[in-house]
């Protein structure tokens, strides 16, 4: 297919975002083959964020609002209590970039139903969990992999994904790495190598996503309140990749 007729059928965040970028890779795979993959996943990048600004997004956020809003209820109903957060990201959000679903070198977790990105209810846990450890934090007076659960068993707190419902500006934002040199090691002076700078979608600044949090157990408020200050140290400290570089802080 060629590029033109993907462009009208992928124009705008109506399109599916990833069934987009599978049609784009398939569509010139020639192109691809003859020029590098790199060329081609920069050019993708750029797309997709210009895309999603907040106000080309604006009917898929309400949307994610409308489905937290039965999530939230679901949960209510399912424990007696649930939690809703809101968390906006502080600096550039990298979730999930070895994602198998995106077809980019760097990739981000990305919903395919309600077509935007998002936070895996797996990292937040995992991370939570490691936080809680390599500190000694023992919320309600529980071991951290007993709240949390480990790999094979579930824990105690339900926590969901997490998905955007507001942002202030951009909902995407392109990133850039400089990849190691292509150039064969010893065989060009460093000063005359040519590296190619790799684009990768992030979470922008001022993107707010909604979680919940439930106890599948009966506890006091403090129990819970123990619990959402240690997610709270964890999204101010940062979740996803590049996290010691600045990146992933997220404000409650």
């Amino acid at each position: 297919m060629a590029l033109s007729k993907l462009a009208q059928i992928c124009r705008g965040p109506g399109a599916n975002a990833v069934s987009c970028l599978l049609l784009r890779v398939v569509g010139d795979f020639e192109r691809i083959a003859s020029e590098g993959y790199t060329k081609w996943s920069n050019a993708a990048v750029r797309e997709l964020a210009a895309a999603y600004t907040c106000n080309n997004a604006a009917a898929l956020l309400d949307a994610s609002s409308r489905y937290m809003a039965l999530v939230y209820e679901a949960l209510h109903a399912t424990y007696g209590r649930a939690v809703s957060v809101d968390a906006e990201v502080e600096t550039r959000l990298a979730i999930h970039a070895r994602n198998p679903y995106t077809p980019l070198e760097i990739g981000i977790s990305w919903h395919p139903i309600l077509n935007l990105p998002y936070i895996p209810a797996t990292s937040l846990k995992g991370a939570v969990r490691a936080y809680a450890e390599a500190r000694n934090i023992r919320p309600c007076g529980k071991a951290p992999e007993e709240l949390f659960g480990t790999a094979g068993r579930a824990g105690l707190v339900e926590l969901t994904d997490a998905y955007p419902v507001k942002c202030a500006d951009k909902l995407i934002e392109p990133d850039i790495i400089n990849p190691h040199y292509r150039e064969a090691e010893g065989q060009i002076g460093e000063a005359d190598v040519s590296p190619t700078p790799l684009l990768f979608p992030t979470v922008a600044r001022g993107v707010v996503f909604r979680f919940f949090v439930a106890l599948r157990v009966e506890a006091d408020g403090k129990c819970l309140t123990d619990i959402i200050d240690t997610i709270r140290g964890v999204l101010a400290e940062g979740i996803g990749a590049k996290t010691r570089l600045g990146y992933g802080a997220l404000r409650f």
